[in-house]
């Protein structure tokens, strides 16, 4: 079962380009309660056999045998950018049931997608709000507030 969810989100990451991305961690947290934290650039890949995970990028190269990971997780982030307006950040990505929004605007229309370009959800925001997104299926959506969009995973 460990090894199928570690699967599902390394694929769902590489579903969305983070071999390339900037503004993507990958975490991995070991049964001690340690936790790794690895940027991912352009350069970023990572393997699994049976036994283990490999993570390599320009700087690091680690193996962790799989049974000493208990969660393995990519987070995005949004970048502040030069006229000091906050894009639209949302967290936690991949989410199960309720994400958090940070919206840049005041009372913005905000828009969640599907891949097939059709409206799911829609609501009013200003800065942080929660967001119930139990209902949708599980996949990859689109949401976007104003001139910010963002994707995310419902798991």
């Amino acid at each position: 079962m460990k090894k199928l969810l570690l699967t599902a989100l390394i694929l769902s990451g590489l579903a969305f380009g983070v071999k390339a991305q900037s503004g993507v961690v990958f975490s991995l947290e070991t049964n001690s309660g340690l936790t790794y934290e690895y940027s991912m650039d352009e350069t970023a890949k990572i393997y699994f056999s049976d036994t283990e995970l490999l993570f390599k990028n320009e700087d690091v190269s680690i193996n962790l045998p799989l049974s000493e990971i208990s969660k393995a997780y990519f987070t995005t982030y949004e970048e502040v950018d030069e006229t000091g307006n906050q894009q639209l950040s949302i967290y936690p990505n991949p989410v199960k049931d309720v994400m958090k929004i940070n919206n840049p605007g005041d009372n913005q229309l905000v828009t969640i997608y599907s891949l097939k370009g059709q409206t799911v959800m829609q609501f009013t925001a200003s800065g942080e709000a929660s967001v119930n997104v139990s209902d949708l299926h599980a996949g990859i959506y689109i949401i976007s507030a104003g001139n910010s969009v963002s994707k995310f995973i419902k798991m």
